[in-house]
């Protein structure tokens, strides 16, 4: 499961100094697609996918994009497991530590909020500040 890899076909949309937006073609399997993670459905219910500038390329150009599931697995842990774990061990540290308090349940929770707030800032800092990481989830097939 983990060597398989999606193959999309695509069209370049806009270029910005650092991302290229790439519309995705869909097929009818978009609803049930794993890396539909990697897409951003549009208000026309187009899904884009924003990759690294590429060289050589044109708004207008078709191109193939291979995301293999590794790719997938591994942001779907720093989505979605990662954050639940924080927000586990958060909780259960705040109330311990004011297990005194009368409040140490919203103390808690209170804290594993701004513990979330936290760390989906640091992600999104991470993911606009360092986009190379990109390079290993998206290949350019074209």
């Amino acid at each position: 499961m983990l060597n398989e890899s999606f193959i999309e076909s695509g069209t370049i949309l806009k270029i910005d100094d650092d991302f290229t937006d790439v519309l995705i073609h869909s097929k009818n399997e978009c609803e049930e697609c794993s890396a539909k993670i990697f897409c951003t459905p549009t208000s026309a219910n187009l899904n884009v996918l924003r990759i690294q500038k590429l060289a050589g390329k044109n708004v207008g150009d078709d191109i193939k994009i291979e995301i293999n599931s590794k790719s997938i697995v591994s942001q779907a842990l720093i989505i979605y497991l990662l954050p639940l774990i924080i927000l586990l061990i958060v909780v259960a540290l705040t109330y311990n530590l004011f297990s005194a308090s009368n409040n140490k349940e919203l103390l808690a929770f209170t804290g594993a909020i701004i513990s979330l707030v936290v760390y989906f800032f640091l992600l999104n800092l991470k993911r606009k500040f360092f986009p190379s990481d990109q390079r290993s989830i998206v290949n350019i097939l074209n």
